[in-house]
């Protein structure tokens, strides 16, 4: 299988970002979208996936600014696949603005989108999912999961996982959490000696990462 990298360094890019990518028929697309940034940035992504063809997506932001991310994928070919792990993390006043839209046009189409935001001291994340299935999308398979935690007593999440189904012969899932540190967990970790900020980092990493 022909395999085709999409790599985005967000440190490295100029602002706003507009791109348009294509994963061929019967390839192997990955797209990367990473970076630590202190500075705003804006990107919107549009990828289309044809016949037989897969996209993973591995995307992690981690900002103190104001990150705006919108991510399309328009599984447009039979049995084009989505697999994506998005992770965000905002410290101090970090503003997130993240759009995730799947739209299943071709037969057999399958997506799978795991979400996870941490969101510390008073930043804010505003996470919006949408999975469009069209009538043509005979037998897909979508789900969604968002799963945020709050690390701040004044951090703010609102997430929204959207499903659209226009035909009648599809498996279709989503959920969404939203939790905070909990004072257990910093308790059993202080008591074998880990310092309160150290273990509040291994709690975060653990969510993130586990």
């Amino acid at each position: 299988m022909n395999e085709i990298k999409f790599t985005y360094d967000l440190a490295s890019l100029a602002y706003p970002f507009v791109q348009e990518i294509t994963v061929p028929r019967g390839a192997r697309g990955i797209l990367t979208v990473r970076g630590t940034v202190s500075r705003d940035v804006s990107y919107a992504i549009t990828a289309h996936v044809a016949e037989g063809a897969s996209l993973t997506v591995d995307d992690f932001i981690e900002t103190s600014a104001h990150c705006k991310a919108a991510l399309a994928v328009l599984l447009e070919g039979k049995g084009a696949s989505l697999t994506d792990n998005s992770r965000y993390h905002g410290r101090g006043t970090a503003q997130f603005e993240i759009e995730r839209a799947v739209v299943h046009t071709g037969a057999e189409t399958v997506s799978h989108l795991e979400a996870r935001g941490v969101v510390e001291e008073t930043a804010r994340a505003v996470w919006r999912g949408r999975i469009r299935v069209e009538k043509s999308a005979q037998k897909a398979h979508a789900v969604q999961n968002h799963h945020a935690l709050l690390a701040g007593a004044k951090a703010y999440m609102d997430a929204s996982p959207v499903l659209e189904i226009f035909t009648n012969d599809v498996v279709c899932g989503h959920s969404a959490s939203v939790t905070r540190v909990k004072k257990e967990s910093l308790f059993y970790l202080q008591s074998r000696g880990v310092p309160r900020k150290e273990a509040e980092q291994h709690i975060i990493n653990g969510f993130l990462y586990g």
